[in-house]
């Protein structure tokens, strides 16, 4: 997500969890953005959210927000999730 403050622009990437800030998901369009030398990304993490589910719609409250500027993925600090496979074609 870009911001922009007249004519500088910094893109944003968040992401929430209810643990600890202990590693977040990313999509590879995110690992890709980040490494852009075209852009500039700084990464929040807000951690240890809480939830109350007594509500509806659920009611986030608190959390920890870390702050990661400059940003940009390290290939040794990424581990693969899952994969997709694409099937062959078998309409022959």
């Amino acid at each position: 997500m870009p911001c922009t403050r007249g004519a500088q622009e910094l893109h944003v990437e968040v992401k929430g969890t209810t643990g600890a800030a202990t590693s977040v998901e990313l999509t590879i369009n995110e690992v890709l953005h980040a490494r852009d030398k075209d852009n500039t990304v700084d990464l929040y993490v807000v951690s240890d959210i809480k939830v109350d589910t007594r509500t509806a719609p659920y009611t986030p409250s608190e959390g920890t927000v870390s702050h990661y500027t400059d940003w940009e993925p390290a290939e040794e600090d990424l581990r693969p999730r899952k994969y997709e496979y694409r099937l062959p074609d078998t309409a022959a």
